[in-house]
């Protein structure tokens, strides 16, 4: 998958995308993975992870190319939350799970939303959303907050 989301990049020219900790973001084996992608007008890049049995989730690069191709920073993930899929699966811990539907931000080893796990701001920022940390409930943060990047916001 890197190498198809570098050269959705720019012929492979961009970095490599990763969490705000450093780690890499598609380091996992995803041979069950389905990914397509697209570039927008704008120069961003949308992509939607589809694995069989489990929910999708939408990478959202807000300037393509340019930029860090960090998660939190210039990536923000969406999780598309499938409600049954989460009550089949033997590892989630999802006997009280939302509805389905799209949130934002990445999912716990529960298999729930981080803005469903974590409703408060302090929490997403702490658990999630900070350098030492993979990043992946930004998404959640910026929707808390109107859709702004605020001051408290951890660059």
């Amino acid at each position: 998958m890197q190498q198809s989301y570098c050269k959705l990049l720019g012929g492979g020219g961009g970095k490599p995308p990763r969490f705000l900790n450093g780690q890499e973001l598609f380091d996992k084996d995803i041979q069950e993975t389905l990914f397509y992608g697209m570039r927008l007008s704008s120069g961003a890049i949308v992509i939607l992870r589809y694995a069989v049995g489990e929910s999708s989730v939408i990478y959202v690069d807000v300037d393509g190319s340019k930029g860090y191709n960090r998660v939190g920073r210039d990536i923000f993930m969406f999780y598309l939350f499938n409600r049954s899929i989460a009550l089949g699966e033997a590892t989630c811990h999802a006997s009280s799970a939302p509805a389905s539907g799209l949130y934002p931000g990445g999912v716990g080893s529960n298999c729930l939303p981080w803005s469903y796990v974590w409703p408060l701001k302090e929490d997403l920022l702490r658990q999630s959303c900070n350098k030492e940390k993979d990043g992946s409930a930004c998404a959640a943060v910026i929707v808390m907050d109107g859709w702004e990047i605020k001051k408290d916001y951890p660059w």
